[in-house]
């Protein structure tokens, strides 16, 4: 799996954020970001859809860590953002 960074994609600012670029050979772009293994290293958590009450393309991890990342890119190159900006605001909020 290649990583790259990219700025703006979320928050609409100059934030850099990393890029997981998944697995292509799958059936739909969708299968590629949804309920897949999640991509941040030594994570066992799969990444799930969550659209609900958040924005389109929106998945969290289902590990303890709670991931984030917002899905992009296509079916030839299917890429997760990681949203890590609200991952530090939750797990602030939890102690």
């Amino acid at each position: 799996m290649k990583i790259t960074e990219t700025k703006g994609k979320i928050h609409g600012n100059s934030t850099i954020h990393k890029a997981y670029h998944m697995n292509p050979d799958t059936m739909t772009y969708w299968d590629a970001v949804t309920d897949v293994k999640c991509p941040v290293a030594k994570c066992r958590g799969v990444v799930r859809w969550s659209e609900a009450g958040n924005v389109p393309g929106y998945r969290i991890c289902d590990s303890i860590h709670h991931h984030r990342f917002l899905a992009d890119g296509n079916i030839s190159d299917p890429v997760l953002i990681r949203d890590h900006c609200c991952e530090s605001k939750i797990l602030r909020k939890k102690k």
